[in-house]
């Protein structure tokens, strides 16, 4: 990882360097008449010549030796690494170049005495010659005529090379598999003994959720909230599952008028608060409910309370912000005045006369030199988009790209997960445009969003990469257990890594060097429907109790479910697999892929989706919300291990064509043999086990002359809840009843839009 590249660098530069020094000198022997192939030549430019001969083929030689071991990055295989063409071909004529270089440095100097100088010309003429025909022609009639015939024999070894260096080099060598039953039917003993799972199944997608929140909690057009994150606190005693934001301030939203140099540096310089949401409920007309919401932060646990809520430091690009001005920083909208708030906390540079200058000439800026609002002990706080902070203190790691909010004894933090990665790692195949080869999450970095106080944390301390850089740097890192136990309660396990993990596992998971030579089973991620068009399943979270490990509880875990690769003429959406990641300690960082059987077809997100699609109540349902003049958002669609069963989630948001506050209005939910939609997630579970569902609700009269958009929506709703209803208690006679309703709304609706 370390010693071989550097090598390769250095003597590369070395044999440059030689190379033009050679050239240049003998350029000037030239012009100079001290040198000449068919005059006489000059005794001192004949041995200095010599000696750079010689100095520079001994490098060259050193670099044939480094060739040679750089064959495990070789792609020739059919595996990456050194193939059977590498080691019995290639490897061979770099030891014959390296002693043939020796050879030529030993000729070179015997010229010293011999003074030849047609000598100097021929050695480095013959090892070029030689390594170009016997470096390329040699190999090539290897793999051709001995390779090629029998490929998998010769390349068995090789192949077992790869697949045990790749799972290391992605960390699968501890993957833990765990073989599945045959899922059953969904039994009311199967809700029984996995409530709590049920009770944190996520029906909120956070994409429209954070339109969501930005419609009704940003307060101000100023706050924004960047991103929807989903961790796990303990309220109440029991483990359950949330999604939460950052109300981030946003100075490019300010009016015209209102983006002044005071109001961008001085006035508004700070988010402020977070908004919470259990993941599985809503309100009646489909919005989130709320464990933190408004301005100033409330509250319905203590768990979630926040006494420090400006944010200071986060994921929004802000600008540079001066605190401690003469002017109070604007805190929030109190009523018909603002509340105000002076910095607090240690981070900021002070603004003395010297640091004024040179911060305004930075900046290129006279107004921060000018201000009069700006005094000797203010404070001049910058780098405060939190990624772009921690890449100008450890550029050396790979950042995930999405912070996620915790908030911790009144104190809102940022978390990030920190990689170490390389792409020289032997005989590991590379991954992507990256060409990576090696990668761990080995640091977790807390950043304070209210002081910038930036914390790097040990999290893999087995990671030989992360140990020669605490070794390097060893006041940057601390070990993880000295970090706050609120903190780490909140540690996951990231999503990218799992993403890749799963590419790199989608061919990886088979071990068996002919079965992976033939690639008889490869996978992919699996894929569903989202807005419209197929797109590949994102890794989520839950709570469940992973099987087949010992778990005796609950647990926050990654789910991301596998499915056969396919062709694009012959796709296949059967699941075959999903790959877990557990995140509580003391298992974190535990992988376990689990294996449904071969001989059961399993039904994979997209397969559902194309059940939802197909099915005649929810599609006539899509039809009348579409035909009302909505948009209809089918969102992530989530596979729920529950007991011997499984379950798959969808949900379904309403958005008008004229608002962008989407609704959750109603819930897909799925086994393998049935699939149900209702208000809520519990209502379909409900009908989905046999439970008696909530009373059909009755479509009131509505005077056919006196119709409104918004009457008909709402009486095609009842009607269609009526005749689900129906259908769930086998009661034929209303069902048809409802039907014929909702033929006769349809025809109100469509007398309306012919209306002028």
């Amino acid at each position: 990882l370390f010693r071989l590249p550097f090598l390769v660098s250095t003597v590369s530069a070395a044999f440059g360097l030689v190379l033009m020094t050679t050239l240049i000198t003998v350029g000037l022997y030239v012009v100079t008449n001290n040198l000449s192939l068919n005059q006489g030549s000059s005794n001192q430019a004949l041995k200095h010549t010599s000696l750079l001969v010689a100095l520079l083929l001994l490098v060259r030689g050193v670099g044939y030796q480094l060739d040679a071991y750089r064959l495990v990055f070789s792609p020739r295989g059919v595996a990456f690494g050194a193939s059977y063409t590498d080691v019995a071909a290639s490897r061979p004529v770099f030891v014959f170049l390296v002693a043939l270089s020796v050879v030529g440095a030993v000729v070179a100097l015997v010229n010293l005495k011999l003074k030849r100088i047609k000598l100097l010309s021929v050695i480095p003429a013959l090892i070029l010659i030689v390594s170009m025909v016997a470096g390329n022609l040699y190999p090539m009639l290897v793999q051709q005529y001995v390779v090629e015939p029998n490929e998998l024999e010769k390349e068995t070894r090789f192949i077992q090379y790869n697949i045990d260096s790749t799972r290391q080099g992605f960390g699968l060598d501890s993957l833990k598999n765990s073989e599945l039953p045959a899922p059953q039917p969904l039994s009311q003993q199967d809700v029984d003994n996995n409530q709590a799972t049920l009770d944190n199944v996520r029906v909120l997608d956070w994409r429209p959720l954070q339109q969501t929140y930005n419609q009704l909690q940003s307060i101000r057009v100023y706050y924004r909230f960047h991103d929807v994150d989903i961790d796990r606190y303990m309220i109440d005693g029991k483990l359950e599952q949330v999604m939460l934001a950052a109300r981030e301030l946003s100075t490019q939203d300010l009016s015209g008028s209102g983006r002044t140099w005071i109001n961008e540096h001085l006035r508004y310089t700070h988010g402020y608060g977070a908004v919470v949401s259990p993941v599985n409920q809503v309100g009646p007309r489909g919005e989130p409910l709320f464990y933190v919401q408004d301005i100033p932060p409330k509250t319905t646990t203590s768990v979630l309370s926040i006494e420090r809520p400006e944010i200071y430091f986060g994921e929004f690009p802000g600008n540079y912000v001066v605190v401690n001005a003469r002017s109070d920083e604007f805190s929030y909208p109190l009523g018909e005045s603002n509340a105000t708030t002076r910095y607090q906390g240690d981070d900021g540079i002070t603004l003395g006369f010297l640091n004024k200058l040179m911060f305004s000439l930075r900046y290129g800026t006279t107004k921060l030199f000018l201000a009069d609002d700006v005094l000797p002990d203010s404070k001049i706080m910058f780098y405060r988009n939190i990624l772009e902070r921690l890449q100008m203190i450890a550029p050396f790691l790979t950042y995930e790209p999405d912070p996620y909010l915790v908030i911790n004894e009144g104190r809102l933090f940022w978390i990030v997960d920190a990689y170490t990665t390389s792409n020289h790692y032997p005989y590991s195949e590379p991954y992507g445009d990256s060409r990576v080869n090696y990668i761990r999450n080995s640091v977790k970095v807390v950043i304070d969003a209210y002081n910038g106080t930036v914390t790097y944390y040990l999290a893999d301390e087995g990671d030989p990469v992360v140990r020669t850089l605490a070794t390097t740097f060893p006041s940057l890192f601390q070990p993880l257990a000295a970090m706050p136990d609120g903190l780490r309660a909140h540690i996951r396990y990231p999503e990218q890594l799992l993403a890749i993990q799963a590419n790199v596992l989608s061919t990886y998971h088979m071990t068996n060097p002919s079965t992976f030579y033939n690639k008889e089973d490869m996978w992919r991620i699996a894929q569903e429907q989202y807005a419209g068009a197929d797109t590949t399943v994102l890794p989520y979270y839950m709570i469940m109790t992973p099987p087949g490990v010992g778990a005796t509880a609950e647990e926050f875990v990654l789910v991301l479910p596998l499915t056969p690769a396919g062709t694009q003429q012959n796709p296949k959406h059967n699941m075959v697999a999903y790959l877990a990641a557990r995140n509580d300690y003391p298992n974190y960082g535990e992988l376990v892929l689990y294996r449904f059987p071969k001989d059961t077809v399993i039904q994979g997100p997209m397969q559902v989706e194309s059940r939802i699609s197909q099915d005649a109540l929810i599609s006539q349902q899509i039809t009348l919300w579409s035909a009302a003049g909505s948009n209809v958002l089918r969102g992530n669609l989530l596979v729920i291990p529950l007991g011997n069963s499984l379950i798959y989630v969808e949900p379904l948001y309403i958005q008008s064509t004229s608002s962008s506050l989407p609704e959750l209005k109603r819930v897909i939910v799925a086994t393998l043999d049935n699939i149900v939609m209702a208000e809520t997630f519990q209502q379909a579970l409900a009908q989905l086990v046999g439970v008696a569902p909530p009373p059909s609700p009755t479509v009131p009269p509505i005077p056919g002359a006196d119709l409104t958009l918004s009457q008909l929506s709402q009486a095609l709703e009842l009607a269609y809840q009526s005749a689900q209803g129906a259908l769930q208690r086998g009661d034929w006679a209303e069902y048809g009843r409802q039907q014929q309703e909702l033929s006769r709304l349809i025809q109100e609706l469509q007398k309306l839009g012919n209306r002028p």
